[in-house]
């Protein structure tokens, strides 16, 4: 695909990665082309945050390179730091090593990775159909102070 004499791949190299580093994937650090693999590196990223107490280990790092870096030991040295207290490491090491195996142009296997998300939630006594804390939180306000609102049942 062309643009004014320039190839897609030109085009995307003059332009700058924009988010966060935080949870950028590694191809994004590298200036590398990023594909469905990525989204999916990133968004394992965030649920790592969401889910280790404490956050991610490279969450005081500002620099690209910085962040890089621990994101390649984390896949080493650091994994069992980088995943914390988690009671079930082993859905989301699976996880990391499924999602660092896919390439630029491979399908994602959703289901393969809902699957693993869900044997974590279970193992560790959740549940993924519960509700969030902060849905908990409006059912329960609403019960006490929402005079004649229909609340649904879960």
């Amino acid at each position: 695909m062309e643009l004014d004499g320039k190839s897609l791949a030109d085009l995307r190299a003059s332009r700058p990665n924009k988010g966060t580093i935080r949870f950028a994937s590694m191809a994004c650090h590298r200036n590398v082309e990023m594909g469905p693999k990525d989204d999916c590196e990133s968004w394992f990223y965030l649920i790592l945050d969401i889910t280790i107490p404490g956050g991610l280990l490279w969450k005081s790092k500002n620099e690209k390179d910085d962040v890089l870096k621990v994101k390649e030991q984390m896949r080493a040295e650091k994994r069992d730091a980088a995943l914390g207290g988690v009671p079930r490491k082993e859905e989301l090491s699976k996880m990391l090593d499924y999602i660092d195996s896919l390439k630029y142009h491979d399908h994602v296997d959703y289901d393969f990775i809902y699957k693993l998300s869900e044997q974590g939630a279970k193992s560790a006594g959740g549940d993924t159909k519960d509700p969030y804390d902060w849905e908990k939180s409006v059912e329960t306000f609403c019960y006490h102070n929402c005079k004649g609102a229909v609340i649904p049942e879960p």
